[in-house]
């Protein structure tokens, strides 16, 4: 008679050979799981930004992106681009895809921040209808 724990490790193996089809299957959408929700955090994290959520703010307040799109303006999934926080400093350079019923543009965001507050850099908007617009600027 062998020693259980011969037998133990005789089974497991036996039983990782029946079923390794299984295991990596689990374990490659085990990983998709992951990555997945890893992009969602990301876009969550850059779409509550403060850089961001003041340009959308602006965009959809700005008559030039209204006509340019229509009504309801919104935005892509994800927006592309970085953004920087050292302590109290930081900075911003963000691409946001816009569409509405009427058409498509982007939305190119730079920003800085100082002593904890943002400022808004430059937000320039295009479209096929619209050549490149400094939102900031008044029309």
């Amino acid at each position: 008679m062998a020693h259980p724990v011969v037998e133990l490790v005789a089974y497991n193996a036996a039983w990782y050979r029946r079923h390794w089809k299984a295991l990596v299957i689990g374990f490659v959408v085990f990983m998709i799981v992951v990555i997945v929700m890893m992009i969602l955090l990301v876009a969550h994290i850059m779409k509550s930004s403060e850089p961001y959520t003041r340009a959308m703010a602006l965009a959809r307040a700005d008559v030039r992106v209204l006509i340019a799109l229509g009504q309801p303006i919104e935005e892509g999934f994800m927006p592309t681009g970085n953004i920087e926080v050292h302590g109290s400093s930081g900075s911003a350079d963000l691409q946001i895809s816009l569409h509405g019923p009427d058409a498509r543009g982007n939305l190119w965001v730079t920003a800085h921040r100082q002593q904890g507050e943002w400022t808004l850099d430059n937000v320039t908007f295009q479209s096929d209808l619209v050549p490149k617009t400094n939102l900031l600027k008044p029309h």
